[in-house]
């Protein structure tokens, strides 16, 4: 039977299942949330939170003004242009410009999407990738992966680039689908874990596509590179990739996939990292907070105390039940 988690994805990532703390040696302070009120969270996805009362919010905040109906979580949106989607199979499409809805109706759960024009890229629960055209309402393309066992809500959506459309999926790969050849024309195997193997990080610079799963840093360019280690997130800041590790290591990458300068924290479960204009801050789930300059070489230990009904990582804030952090 296929394991389905949501919002307790955030839980997991952010409670930690070791027995050792982190201890710093030395704390510089305490900072503090800015408080808000508490909303129970209905379901969490890589890219927002959708609060049991319809609101939601994204990596640039909450989201003004708008509630998805019951039973919808948010998956992504560009250009005002939000998508929604229940557990069904039933995917919403609002345009907040316009007030237009258009419902689609698909055999199973919808996990991440993306429209571009006329065309919308799903990938399902049983990690299914299809291309629809909304004008026809007809499928264009389907393809089926490999089956998974078990499904988190941490993967990337699909990403239109050109005439291609990149599919992370749900075990270890990122398909491409050529709209000219209205076909797969290659596939990039990112890991090979049994569980939980999904693609929680793409990004395309240039000519270099990087991708990530929960064990393996992937480069894709004039060569294909691998970095093979156990990653909590991934963060592009800059010209520079920041991964934060399982074992409470923060590593600098350069766009070619090549390690510049890391720093290890003892026994840290680390959660997850935005940046100032000249510093990087992290979040270490014991209660702390650790502010870096961006090259690694210093730092300093906060006292932070956040509620952990969950996490989430915004864009210049870290989100928590009970309030929010912006440096």
């Amino acid at each position: 039977m296929r394991i389905f988690l949501g919002a307790l994805v955030a839980l997991i990532v952010i409670s930690g299942c070791s027995t050792n703390a982190f201890n710093p040696e030395y704390i510089t302070g305490t900072r503090k949330l800015i408080p808000v009120e508490a909303k129970p969270v209905m379901m969490q996805h890589i890219k927002g939170v959708t609060f049991q009362d319809g609101s939601v919010l994204r990596a640039n905040g909450l989201i003004e003004g708008f509630t998805l109906p019951q039973g919808y979580a948010y998956l992504n949106d560009a250009q005002g242009v939000i998508i929604a989607a229940d557990n069904g199979g039933s995917v919403l499409i609002f345009d907040t410009h316009s007030g237009q809805k258009q419902h689609l109706a698909f055999t199973k759960r919808i996990i991440s999407a993306t429209k571009e024009g006329n065309l919308l890229a799903t990938v399902n629960a049983s990690n299914e990738a299809q291309l629809m055209d909304l004008d026809r309402n007809e499928t264009r393309f389907g393809h089926t992966g490999s089956e998974v066992l078990a499904v988190d809500m941490r993967l990337a959506n699909p990403y239109f680039y050109d005439d291609l459309i990149f599919y992370p999926s749900l075990d270890g790969k990122v398909q491409i689908y050529s709209q000219a050849k209205e076909e797969m024309v290659r596939t990039m195997s990112i890991s090979t874990e049994e569980h939980f193997n999904n693609v929680i990080f793409f990004a395309i610079n240039g000519k270099k596509v990087i991708a990530a799963t929960g064990s393996a840093l992937y480069l894709f360019s004039t060569e294909i590179k691998k970095e093979s280690m156990p990653i909590r997130s991934v963060h592009l800041i800059e010209d520079r990739l920041f991964v934060l590790s399982k074992e409470g290591t923060i590593v600098r990458f350069t766009l070619d996939v090549e390690r510049e300068k890391s720093v290890k924290f003892k026994f840290a479960h680390l959660a997850g990292l935005i940046q100032s204009e000249q510093k990087l801050f992290v979040i270490e789930n014991e209660g702390y907070l650790i502010e870096l300059s961006k090259d690694l070489e210093n730092y300093y230990v906060y006292k932070l105390a956040f509620d952990e009904q969950y996490f989430f990582n915004g864009q210049t804030r870290f989100y928590f039940s009970n309030g929010y952090y912006q440096p």
